[in-house]
Parts: structure tokens; sequence; C-alpha cells
């Protein structure tokens, strides 16, 4: 985390319907040290109050395809980075 210049964290409980802290940590970290993190929600994923404040981008996981690529450069577009081509 330290060397990246931006971050993904995903959300989802498709296999275990627990949030995992460490996702937080990391995610929390990234902001923290002002690094652009994406929070990717699988769109099955129910919010919690930890994460109702932040922005985020879902995608399906059962639809991955098309999904992931939209959220991401939605995000991209969103801090204002040109995405590669």
């Amino acid at each position: 985390m330290l060397c990246c210049k931006y971050g993904v964290a995903v959300l989802e409980n498709i296999i275990v319907d627990e949030f995992n802290p460490n996702v937080a940590l990391e995610y929390g970290f990234m902001r923290a040290m002002g690094k652009p993190a994406l929070l990717l929600k699988e769109k099955r994923f129910k919010p919690r109050a930890d994460i109702l404040g932040t922005i985020w981008q879902d995608f399906d996981i059962l639809n991955i395809d098309p999904t992931v690529p939209n959220a991401i450069d939605k995000w991209l577009d969103d801090v204002g980075v040109s995405a590669a081509v």
C-alpha cells in the first residue's frame, strides 16, 4: 500500500456473510495516506453503518465481465484519471 498510487477494495459476502476487517483497514489506510481508493461493492452486499457515508461503485459478481470494468472506468473518470487503452 505504501508504494501504490491507487487502491481497490472489494466488498462482497457471497461466500461468507461477514465484513472482512482487512478490507476496511486497507481501504482506510489508503484514504488516510491521501491515495484514491475505489470501494468496489458487490450489488447484493448490504452496506453497514461504517461505510454508509462512503461513495462506492457497484458490481455484479455473477456478471463480472461488463460490471467490473464499467465500475472501474466510472471511478477513474470521477477521480480524473484517464483509463489506459
